[in-house]
């Protein structure tokens, strides 16, 4: 039988656990703190760095899901200095993206600043996941970083706007934990 807590994502086949289950792995209290953060992240890693924060558009194109319309796909960086912080992906649905259009212009712009400028965007709750060295997605968030821890945290939310939801996940880097204001 399985977990209820445990969810995919729209590729499937990788586990999330619910901030209860997230709990028990026990991670450090400086890595609780940051991926059940709930506000912003540009904003809070801004506030936390000497050096200015920067995005990185890694990849945006348009994927198609059978039998359904094409969605569009963000991945970013977001560092300070040279130093990679967060890798993040966003999932927006076609139907969303109808509505939204500017989603597809955000340019350098982070996702969570746009978004904090509409009314009524709510943010569902955030599932958590541990990656090993090997996953793709650990694979995908280290490239062009010059670490390879043994873990990657990482987290995941909607956005519910107008049409619909964005999906985004965000690994953590280890440049993140290190951080000073």
């Amino acid at each position: 039988m399985s977990n209820p807590q445990i969810q995919s994502t729209p590729a499937g086949g990788t586990s999330w656990l619910d901030a209860e289950h997230f709990a028990q792995l026990n991670p450090d209290p400086e890595v609780m703190e940051w991926l059940t953060f709930e506000g912003l992240l540009t904003p809070r890693l801004r506030t936390n760095n000497r050096l200015p924060v920067s995005l990185e558009v890694l990849r945006e194109e348009s994927v198609g899901r059978t039998g359904k319309d094409t969605d569009w796909l963000r991945e970013v960086a977001l560092s300070a200095g040279n130093e990679r912080l967060i890798y993040a992906l966003s999932w927006f649905p076609a139907e969303v993206v109808t509505l939204n259009p500017w989603l597809q212009t955000l340019a350098q712009k982070p996702l969570g600043d746009a978004l904090s400028a509409l009314p009524d965007v709510s943010r569902s709750k955030f599932e958590f996941m541990a990656l090993q060295a090997g996953q793709p997605r650990y694979e995908r968030a280290v490239q062009g970083c010059g670490s390879r821890p043994p873990v990657l945290w990482a987290r995941r939310s909607r956005f519910h706007l107008k049409g619909g939801s964005v999906l985004v996940e965000e690994i953590f880097l280890p440049g993140v934990f290190r951080s000073t204001a």
